[in-house]
């Protein structure tokens, strides 16, 4: 059972290259970051936000995803 930056990293591996039988180290250090401008009315926004992965179709569109995991 994963769950945390554990799940994180195992869910975000390249299928391609992992080895899911021998566990890796987890670097919390490692993050994924992007600046997205937008505009509310007359107001310029600017925001930073750290995402666990991103998914980018076809057309080039890019979809940031946040994974969250609860421990019962």
């Amino acid at each position: 059972c994963y769950w945390g930056y554990s799940f994180e990293s195992i869910a975000t591996q390249d299928p391609k290259g992992a080895d899911f039988d021998e566990p890796q180290p987890v670097d919390a250090n490692v993050e994924f970051c992007s600046i997205i401008k937008t505009k509310l009315g007359a107001h310029r926004i600017i925001m930073g936000a750290e995402m666990d992965c991103c998914d980018v179709s076809e057309s080039g569109k890019k979809y940031y995803i946040e994974l969250k995991t609860n421990r019962e």
